[in-house]
């Protein structure tokens, strides 16, 4: 557990230190791209065996983009919600971002930037001033930071020594948690 635990706290160290290096980014809010884009005219333009339908719902989404499809059938989209499934290769998703993702093999954050070029919906941009913590992100912090500090003391009192870069992470994780509280409590 200890090993999850500082992984998972040196890949949430490296990438805040990754995104605090860029001081101007552009935020896309998910709820926005989603409304903007019709699933059934999203599949319709990315397929050119997708059939022209009025019916929502589940309908036949043409030959399947994720396999050598030659047969129309196992590729099924939403035109609600944007799922999609194929009942041959298996590929599946909620949504028309998690079809970008899958179909050009990119990150969550690359298909809304995509998605948002293609539908010309600009993001809000954020240039690096301190966004406050909600109560629920404050609490996840409070929580996995409390968590290294106590693996931490565990291996102090059953008598095994830490390491520097143990030790500087104990403190990044305490300085977190006082970070967490000042945001929640105000004190």
């Amino acid at each position: 557990m200890k090993t999850k635990i500082m992984a998972y706290a040196k890949a949430s160290q490296s990438k805040k230190t990754s995104s605090a290096d860029n001081n101007n980014t552009s935020l896309i809010d998910v709820r926005s791209l989603k409304a903007a884009i019709n699933p059934a005219e999203f599949y319709q333009s990315r397929s050119g065996t997708m059939p022209q339908t009025a019916r929502t719902g589940w309908v036949e989404g043409g030959l399947c983009p994720f396999h050598l499809d030659n047969k129309l059938g196992s590729y099924r989209v939403n035109t609600e919600t944007g799922a999609f499934k194929c009942f041959s290769c298996g590929v599946s998703g909620g949504d028309v971002i998690a079809h970008e993702m899958e179909k050009e093999n990119i990150s969550f954050q690359d298909a809304l930037q995509n998605l948002a070029g293609e539908y010309d919906i600009s993001g809000k941009t954020y240039k690096g001033t301190k966004r406050p913590f909600s109560a629920r992100d404050a609490l996840l912090t409070l929580t996995k930071e409390a968590s290294i500090i106590t693996l931490a003391a565990s291996d102090i009192v059953n008598g095994r020594e830490i390491t520097a870069s143990d030790l500087d992470r104990i403190t990044q994780a305490w300085n977190r948690l006082q970070t967490a509280c000042l945001e929640v409590t105000g004190v």
